[in-house]
């Protein structure tokens, strides 16, 4: 989708490509510097640390990282500065 009403910019679709009618979902997007992004990353860190605290783990360091400005490739690791690379996390 291309809409410009802020809720519908991208289209989200499962890994193993099966659809779930009627799913809702918001992206966000963490690499371009937007502290609200960042700041909806960390409460969902902390909303999720009893129940999967790797998860809250690896969304902190995400964070961390940055607002250090820095890359982080898929597997965590730094690699430069921000440069337009994407990254995606699964959450189960």
């Amino acid at each position: 989708m291309t809409q410009h009403d802020g809720l519908t910019k991208y289209q989200v679709r499962r890994a193993d490509g099966q659809v779930e009618a009627g799913a809702d979902y918001f992206v966000m997007r963490l690499d371009k510097g937007n502290p609200h992004a960042l700041a909806a990353i960390s409460a969902y860190a902390e909303s999720v640390e009893k129940e999967l605290p790797s998860l809250a783990s690896t969304l902190r360091d995400k964070v961390r990282r940055y607002k250090r400005g820095a890359v982080v490739d898929l597997g965590g690791e730094e690699s430069g500065s921000l440069s337009g690379q994407s990254e995606s996390i699964s959450a189960g």
